[in-house]
């Protein structure tokens, strides 16, 4: 070490001796390749190796020692999909050698980030000077990247600013005052299908992160971000506020919309012109906060309005929404725990005591059509997904959920199971507790004799969008049930299986093998079924199916995922691994939106119903609204009795939804 050397040259010498070394600048990935024995080609060995992303290209470390080295130039192609991580070579012409490397990866985030990586270094390999910076477009990134803003955008210094508060379900249409439709219309959705011969890789597990790195045309060749992101939008105009209606709930805003022959004065308008009659609240419109809504809320048959109140002046409390039942004209009126009421009826109620409120809830059954209308003051709902998620983690912190399993019901008050009892179809349910409603049960249509299965449809709608997730919940197929089995997906044209179970487990069957071996064929009635692929990673299944219907000459192709490792009335080994099946679910469920995804265990009530929550729940996260799994449990139990068996399931879909939250999983729409 030499001590005479100036900071400078210190710092020379020891990046020069740094940058000789085999690991400088390289971003280490763990992954893992499959190696075909040369004897037997039936068996593979697992390789664990490391690849590393360096600005050069991609080197290949099997115990810290480089044993391979593709330099950019030598690439083609990159991609993922899921877990699998795909680089392709240019091909050697004096060479026979596959020109494509195939690596597996912990999950599919891993796998998506080693991709970035990759994006990031590639980029940099091809600059040729470093990139301008356009400092004005620099500067109106700050300014929303607006050069020119009108007048009438332009905030007047006194002028004060107008608040407004929008509470949408997109699960309507919502209307302008033109009477236009604010809603998209619905894109073209792909078929789940591809042609015979198709690969099953690229159509089953396509990802949009698919990329191709040829010289010529390369993605990785983009501009910066301050060029090519389009400005955005102007703030809208007051006059463009939507009124919302709906059969049975009307929303309306504090500030009235206005009609195009409305002159521009009419934006000065009193703040204090709410939409309420003259009454007593009249004189004190201004003690209320600006940001509130008017909602009218009609009883449903059993006249109820769906929601609990909290506060009163004998609790010295404001009043309060402490509870919104799911699937009640409250919740479809967008009701939230936590509002903040201040007027019912055009009365003010902010003296009223707790009972006085129920009394006056109570008689607007009286009212014309039985009309209950809240003037509310919303309440913050930006941190409401949080608090939820607090109130999860508190209730097993302490304990709670098993008591909260408890307090469920089996299935529906009301609900009945006659043609699931019936001499007839007796025999045909795997488990003689676990039947299917009448009401929501699966029915099929060829079969003039017997239209039974044991199946129900389960939907889950998505708060404030336009989402709902379709099932069918099923138990695993007998013998004798294989016919109808198959029968059902062809009529419901499903085109994905979830199995949630293996075929024996502690020397009892959970489920028939409703498929073939594979490259074998097997007949069940009018349909014959072949496997034609078949893929095994780590705990999953992968098969692709396909059914020919005999009697119309008509072949589909079914996908089927099956979980091995997830054992009866119990949960699955880790979280990480589950999400992650969860992820690839909604990923695949983009194709088309509006068939059914088919699940199944053994009973299909236990592990179907953790699976059903964990997405429900997932989406919820993504769509920022709040969590409840005991209200999704209830929600699933009027669909299908019994859903999610045992209270251990239950705790494990609460941590594993606090594991997706508090890992960046999902990410929360914040819009």
């Amino acid at each position: 070490m030499a001590l005479d050397q100036s900071p400078a040259d210190a710092e020379n010498n020891y990046l020069r001796v740094a940058s000789s070394l085999a690991m400088y600048g390289v971003e280490l990935h763990k992954a893992s390749v499959k190696i075909s024995n040369t004897n037997n080609s039936l068996y593979n060995s697992i390789i664990e190796l490391h690849v590393g992303v360096c600005a050069i290209g991609i080197s290949i470390f099997q115990n810290s020692i480089k044993i391979n080295t593709f330099s950019w130039d030598q690439i083609t192609k990159i991609s993922f999909k899921r877990r699998t991580f795909y680089v392709q070579l240019i091909k050697n012409p004096n060479s026979s050698d596959n020109n494509s490397i195939v690596f597996t990866l912990r999950n599919y985030r891993c796998c998506k980030y080693l991709w970035k990586s990759c994006v990031d270094h590639h980029t940099f390999f091809r600059l040729t000077s470093l990139p301008k910076v356009n400092i004005v477009q620099f500067i109106n990134k700050f300014r929303f990247r607006t050069d020119i803003v009108p007048n009438e955008l332009i905030a007047k210094p006194n002028e004060k600013k107008r608040k407004r508060f929008e509470r949408v379900s997109s699960r309507r249409t919502m209307r302008t005052i033109d009477g236009s439709s604010t809603l998209p219309a619905s894109s073209n959705h792909h078929k789940f299908f591809i042609t015979k011969g198709g690969n099953l890789k690229t159509s089953l597990f396509r990802s949009s992160s698919n990329v191709s790195i040829g010289k010529s045309e390369s993605i990785f060749n983009k501009k910066s971000s301050l060029q090519s992101e389009p400005p955005s939008k102007p703030p809208r105009n007051i006059s463009s506020i939507n009124t919302i209606l709906t059969d049975e709930n009307e929303f309306k805003l504090k500030t009235p919309v206005l009609t195009p022959s409305d002159d521009q004065d009419s934006l000065q308008m009193s703040t204090q012109n709410l939409l309420l009659d003259d009454s007593s609240i009249s004189n004190e419109t201004s003690s209320f906060d600006q940001n509130v809504i008017l909602i009218k809320i009609k009883p449903d048959i059993d006249g109820r309005y769906g929601f609990n109140i909290k506060g009163g002046t004998d609790k010295q409390a404001s009043i309060i929404v402490a509870k919104v039942v799911a699937n009640t004209p409250a919740s479809r009126a967008l009701l939230h725990e936590g509002d903040t009421i201040l007027a019912i009826n055009n009365i003010d109620i902010r003296n009223y005591s707790h009972d006085e409120i129920i009394n006056m809830i109570r008689n607007s059954r009286e009212r014309h059509l039985g009309e209950l209308e809240l003037l509310i003051k919303p309440c913050d709902e930006t941190n409401l997904l949080k608090n939820s998620l607090e109130i999860i983690r508190n209730e097993i912190s302490l304990n709670h959920l098993m008591e909260q399993y408890q307090t469920l019901e089996r299935q529906k008050d009301g609900f009945t199971f006659e043609i699931a009892r019936s001499q007839d179809n007796y025999y045909h349910n795997r488990y003689k507790d676990v039947l299917p409603y009448d009401q929501t049960r699966v029915i099929l249509k060829t079969n003039s004799e017997n239209d039974y299965i044991n199946a129900n449809y389960i939907n889950m709608p998505i708060n404030s969008t336009d989402i709902i997730n379709r099932y069918i919940a099923t138990q695993g197929p007998l013998p004798m049930t294989c016919e109808p089995f198959w029968r059902m997906i062809w009529e419901q044209e499903c085109t994905l299986i979830i199995m949630l179970t293996t075929l024996f487990e502690n020397g009892r069957t959970k489920c028939h093998q409703y498929w073939p071996n594979l490259l074998e064929t097997i007949d069940f009635g009018s349909f014959t079924i072949r496997c034609s692929r078949e893929t095994n990673e780590n705990e999953f299944i992968y098969r692709e199916l396909t059914i020919l219907n005999k009697k119309q000459n008509l072949e589909r192709i079914i996908y089927q995922i099956q979980y091995e490792t997830w054992p009866d009335h119990d949960v699955p080994n880790n979280y990480a691994s589950f999400v992650d099946f969860v992820l690839e679910i909604r990923e695949l469920r983009k194709v088309n939106k509006q068939i059914p995804i088919l699940v199944h265990c053994s009973a299909g009530i236990g592990r179907t119903g953790v699976l059903i929550l964990m997405e429900t729940v997932l989406c919820l996260i993504e769509a920022n609204q709040t969590i409840s799994p005991l209200t999704i449990v209830r929600q699933m139990r009027e669909q299908r009795l019994g859903m999610i068996q045992t209270a251990s399931q239950y705790r494990f879909a609460c941590e594993a939804i606090l594991y997706a939250y508090d890992n960046g999983l999902i990410e929360v729409n914040n819009n």
